[in-house]
This record gives structure tokens, C-alpha cells and sequence, in this order.
């Protein structure tokens, strides 16, 4: 059913390994890839950010600078759910906000 889930994770290292372990599960349940992309949190002061250097810490695969890329992101992948007719699930925080806002992409929401 999905061909690749995609994990947007943050500098927060609880966030992220709970979004990574979900769409893992998700991934294995439906036979798919996962792609952990990281987007630098630029909200929260320098203080809040916490190292995800970790044992056993996920490694991005992608390392997205802004909020417009993680945005970009997220509409791409809407463009390639809408192409191939299939649904999509956000479990990242960014993009289920994203899908929240945007009223436009809810026709891909699973």
C-alpha cells in the first residue's frame, strides 16, 4: 500500500525516536521503506534543542535547513501521493500541522 513512509524528525531525541518506531512499525506492516529526514527545529531557543548524538541514535537520511524545505517536502510528497493515487498519514508533527493548515492536501489524508 505504501512504497516509502517518510519520518521528519527534530532535534528532540524522544520526538523522534517515537516517530521513527511508528513509522517503522508502519513500514512493517505494510511492506514499506522508511526515510527519517531530519529538519532543524528553528522554533525553539538553542537551550531547548537536545543532541541527538545517542547510542543507537537513527541517522537522517535527509538533513532539511529550513522550514520552506521541510515544507517542500511535504508538498512533494502530496504531488507523488495525488500522481501514484494513493493516501498519506503525517505522523511527523511538522507536516500533520502542515496538512492541517492546508486545506488543498487533504484530499491525499488516509
Amino acid at each position: 500500500m505504501f512504497e516509502r513512509i517518510v519520518a521528519a524528525i527534530d532535534n528532540d531525541p524522544d520526538r523522534s525516536g517515537r516517530v521513527v518506531d511508528a513509522a517503522r512499525e508502519l513500514a512493517e506492516a505494510f511492506k514499506s521503506d522508511v526515510l527519517v529526514a531530519h529538519v532543524r527545529d528553528l522554533e525553539r531557543p538553542a537551550a531547548m534543542v537536545v543532541s541527538t548524538a545517542r547510542g543507537g541514535a537513527t541517522q537522517p537520511a535527509v538533513h532539511l535547513e529550513s522550514e520552506e524545505q521541510a515544507r517542500q517536502l511535504v508538498e512533494a510528497a502530496v504531488g507523488w501521493a495525488r500522481e501514484s493515487r494513493i493516501k498519506l498519514i503525517p505522523l511527523c508533527p511538522f507536516a500533520k500541522a502542515v496538512f492541517d493548515h492546508e486545506q488543498a492536501f487533504h484530499d491525499v489524508l488516509g
